[in-house]
């Protein structure tokens, strides 16, 4: 029997690597275990949506992976074999990826993996969990590794293990869906005279859908619906051609498929959510909770930001710094956002594929439309880039049809701030920031005043109070600059947010009232317990 740091995490894939990431982090031990002698060497998902970007930005990788990559801000689509529609991120802001990012798998993968090392992490190869059985005060893990059977007791498990997760079964979690009866075929390959790199091409028609993604190197992912018959024997490049062909995409030949251990996928969808994301000390992230079709880009993203939005709460509740209830908002917020995403897949797949004459014509009709009056761009892109993502949460509220009653929930936009610098640069690294939109002179003593409250607090280490204001603020008055007024436009002059260690908004109150806040943060956190005292902590307060 071996006794591990607080958490196992079963699964090395870019979920998993992300979870354990921040647990190093925020200084939470965890091991990582994988049965895979290695790290991936196929492409599979090619999509890193701008809010999966963020995220890895968070852990500081995101520039090494974007430069293996190749920016997509377009996607084109064809009906008929003429374009009808056509989707940009022109309108996207406050972010500093304005964009879908066309890039392998496996290298999204490596990076993670080479960050974990740099955090003083490692992933233990061809070790896979056989069985998971908690108790009252912990976990016992069976584990099947290169030298034999052995069991690790640990504090807590995170089933990062995909779509046949042992974690899951061991917690008699169903894994609620069925197969869609579709069948894709996903091929990487050298064409002859490809589509533009940086625009992906969706060609509609009643053969079914054809998606043609550039990708770094020349390579270009075609991801094809195909008959189930066709699943069933591995495809050659005449097979490739033909389904290109079919689908009358003219002039574009298949040159070689590449082979990275990869050829050609054959994927049976599923549309499956588990029917609980947490079990006691047992918690689901990634395919281990949810399983989509292809379209969108959807499943890795998903369980990246899974990771995200665990990560901060696992750590506080770990380090004893927050109650086990936490958790049970990790799979309320990222159950419902998997419940959203699969009818979004759904929708769209459906779109594609329809075939009666005059249900072709009125998508093609709205797709024009939509693309004509700016509304894919506004409303489309965000969905995609996944930057639009809210969660219900509980806590004081304004009116939902005030502006700050519709940012409470949501992801705070990365605006600039004087200097350059931006918004998430600021927060990092505190699991939680009050944040002051400050406007007028009184604000300087409400800051002042809520910064004294808080370091008062037994849990005053983990919580930031920062002061942004609208216009340049008084010589010697901390805080930050709004350059565009963004966050002022978004929250209110004289509003105080309370914003999570995601980046999302947890509750806005006035400034000049933060006692709701404060409520809210008294119910959450705890004072750091003994064992860890140390000297006396204060709430941070930026100085210019």
């Amino acid at each position: 029997m071996t006794d591990s740091p607080a958490v196992l995490v079963v699964g090395a894939g870019p979920t998993g690597l992300t979870l354990a990431c921040l647990l190093h982090l925020a200084g939470t031990p965890c091991r990582v275990v994988d049965g895979a002698p290695g790290p991936a060497d196929r492409s599979r998902a090619i999509g890193v949506s701008a809010r999966s970007l963020e995220i890895l930005d968070g852990l500081g990788v995101a520039d090494r992976l974007v430069a293996r990559g190749l920016p997509s801000r377009t996607a084109v689509f064809y009906s008929r074999h003429r374009p009808v529609g056509r989707l940009t991120t022109r309108l996207t802001r406050d972010t500093r990826f304005p964009f879908l990012l066309a890039v392998p798998q496996a290298a999204t993968e490596e990076v993670l993996l080479n960050r974990l090392t740099e955090l003083g992490g490692a992933v233990e190869r061809n070790t896979s969990a056989r069985s998971v059985t908690q108790g009252t005060a912990g976990v016992s893990v069976q584990l099947d590794t290169p030298h034999g059977p052995r069991e690790d007791r640990v504090g807590w498990v995170v089933g990062a293990d995909g779509s046949h997760s042992v974690v899951r079964r061991s917690a008699g979690i169903a894994f609620e869906g069925d197969a869609t009866g579709k069948v894709f075929a996903n091929v990487d390959a050298l064409l002859d005279d490809g589509p533009t790199p940086g625009v992906g091409h969706y060609f509609f028609t009643p053969e079914g859908m054809l998606v043609i993604a550039p990708l770094p190197g020349g390579i270009y992912r075609v991801t094809a619906s195909i008959r189930p018959d066709e699943a069933d024997r591995d495809l050659t490049i005449a097979d490739v051609q033909e389904l290109i062909d079919r689908r009358g995409v003219a002039g574009m030949r298949v040159r070689q498929l590449q082979d990275s251990g990869w050829g050609i996928a054959r994927i049976w969808i599923q549309a499956r959510i588990a029917s609980r994301f947490r079990r006691g000390r047992l918690l689901l992230a990634g395919d281990a909770a949810h399983i989509y079709g292809p379209t969108g880009a959807q499943g890795m993203n998903g369980g990246i930001q899974d990771a995200h939005n665990l990560a901060w709460k696992l750590a506080l509740v770990v380090g004893g710094r927050a109650g086990e209830e936490l958790l049970d908002s990790y799979e309320s917020e990222r159950r419902a956002v998997s419940h959203a995403v699969l009818h979004h897949v759904e929708q769209q797949t459906r779109l594609a594929v329809v075939k009666p004459v005059p249900l072709v014509a009125g998508r093609d009709a709205f797709l024009r439309a939509a693309t004509a009056t700016g509304l894919l761009d506004r409303a489309m892109a965000p969905m995609i880039n996944q930057l639009d993502v809210a969660y219900e949460l509980p806590g004081p509220k304004p009116a939902r049809w005030t502006r700050a009653g519709r940012a409470v929930g949501r992801r705070i936009p990365n605006v600039l701030l004087d200097g350059g610098d931006r918004l998430y640069d600021v927060l990092a690294g505190d699991p939680v920031t009050l944040l002051a939109l400050c406007a007028g002179a009184a604000d300087r003593a409400r800051v002042a005043e809520l910064a004294a409250t808080v370091r008062a607090r037994p849990y005053a280490d983990l919580v930031a109070v920062q002061a942004v204001w609208r216009t340049p603020p008084p010589a010697g008055t901390p805080g930050r600059t709004d350059a565009a007024g963004t966050l002022h436009g978004l929250l209110g002059a004289g509003a105080l947010a309370l914003v999570r260690a995601d980046q999302h908004v947890a509750a806005v109150t006035p400034l000049s009232r933060p006692d709701g806040v404060l409520r809210l943060l008294d119910g959450l956190l705890r004072a750091a317990p003994a064992v860890a005292a140390g000297p006396a902590t204060t709430a941070r307060e930026e100085a210019s």
